[in-house]
């Protein structure tokens, strides 16, 4: 890092004093937090732990869930007041290790073992610090001084060593934390926003399936009751793929699509990190080769009972072992059917079938036997485009809140030095 006074590509107008170099020793003094008996927690003093320190927003009283019991001495002299830092002292990856926040709370509080505090020796703006300090070089600086090999970890010194660029105008430094405070809480009101939409897709779909919700024909009319039918009498097709003889070795830099667990995600098929597999291999496998509108099931291992349907505009591909395809018949829509095995009866169904000695798994057997929600074609095809709608407006939040991360993301390395 330089040592020449530098300014920021991104600045306030009116503001032109240069930025300094300095040691984060200048600014705060540092001090490890209390290691406590297992039986003092859970009551006591509010305590600031690891997962505190890495949470999105500032640490406040209410967002602390952690308590100790400590004495009155012990805890003076491990308190933590408004305006403090507070660092992450060891990780198992050097990318989080001395990860700071800022605690703006009005009560007193204390902090643990795995805690640093730092404490401040003069004036500074413990917002715009904070920051500073999740800044690209910044992070640098104390990512690269961390120690260890399984786990990183950083000492008081090491803090107190790391090299800062730093403006000395409180108006500044308050412009620089009011902004970046702001797209915070942009940040923060579309995920809370995101997480509604979600939940409320997810109350939908439990009136909807429950029948308490209903649909209408093109002329008003109700469409017949629903009725229940065994998914294997609504499907043509329930069966899985396989690895190809000599597993991923056969594996090709571009040709047929390998579809595996993972490309079943989030209700749709991803295909960021798609296997391929040659035509040679494709003709070989029939059994498992992929049709549009197919719905795709995990069937073991973690990631169990996801599912997504294969879009229309697809053209090929085949699966492994561990994807199921269930192909619908023309009286059952796909979407319909994807909708009933991510909502609650599928999932129930799905768990309550799950075989293999201990081992998370489905077979076919018990997929066929799913008992399905079976209504009239025009009202699943109704249904399943309501829901779609709410899942396009889940979608478009969730792009708002990664593209405001970015912009977030760029204004740090814009913004400071």
């Amino acid at each position: 890092m330089s040592t020449a006074n530098l300014s920021p590509l991104l600045r306030f107008s009116k503001f032109n004093k240069l930025w300094k170099l300095e040691e984060l020793g200048k600014f705060y003094t540092f001090k490890n937090g209390i290691n406590a008996d297992k039986e003092q927690y859970g009551k006591g003093s509010k305590f600031i732990n690891v997962l505190d320190v890495l949470q999105p927003y500032p640490i406040t009283g209410s967002s602390i869930k952690g308590r100790v019991e400590i004495d009155a001495k012990t805890l003076e002299k491990n308190s933590v007041a408004k305006g403090n830092l507070l660092f992450q002292r060891s990780s198992e990856t050097r990318e989080e290790v001395g990860t700071s926040n800022v605690y703006l709370g009005n009560e007193t509080v204390t902090f643990g073992g795995f805690v640093i505090r730092g404490k401040p020796l003069k004036q500074v703006n413990p917002v715009y610090m904070n920051y500073l300090l999740k800044s690209a070089k910044a992070r640098k600086e104390i990512t690269t001084k961390s120690g260890g090999s399984t786990r990183y970890n950083v000492g008081q010194g090491t803090l107190s060593a790391v090299k800062i660029f730093v403006v000395d105008s409180d108006n500044e430094q308050q412009k620089i934390a009011d902004f970046l405070t702001s797209v915070d809480t942009k940040i923060s009101q579309l995920t809370e926003k995101h997480h509604l939409l979600k939940e409320y897709k997810k109350g939908v779909m439990q009136q909807v399936f429950s029948q308490q919700i209903r649909f209408k024909d093109e002329d008003g009319k109700e469409f017949p009751e629903w009725g229940n039918k065994r998914l294997g009498d609504l499907t043509s097709k329930v069966g899985s793929g396989s690895t190809p003889k000599g597993g991923s070795d056969v594996y090709v830099e571009s040709g047929i699509t390998f579809i595996r667990s993972q490309n079943v995600y989030g209700n749709i098929l991803d295909l960021t990190d798609a296997a391929f597999i040659t035509e040679d291999t494709h003709q070989k496998m029939k059994g498992s080769q992929v049709k549009p509108l197919d719905v795709l099931l995990n069937i073991t291992g973690a990631s169990i009972g996801r599912s997504c349907v294969v879009p229309e505009q697809f053209t090929e591909a085949n699966v492994n072992q561990h994807v199921c395809i269930i192909r619908p018949k023309k009286d059952l829509d796909p979407h319909f059917l994807q909708l009933f095995l991510s909502g609650y009866g599928g999932q129930k169904s799905i768990f309550q079938s799950q075989a293999g000695g201990g081992r998370e798994g489905l077979n076919f057997v018990a997929i066929r036997a799913f008992k399905c929600p079976f209504p009239h074609l025009q009202e699943q095809q109704k249904i399943a485009h309501f829901l779609q709608s709410i899942d396009r407006k889940i979608e478009a939040v969730a792009v708002q809140v990664e593209q405001t991360k970015l912009f977030k993301k760029g204004l740090l390395q814009q913004m400071f030095v």
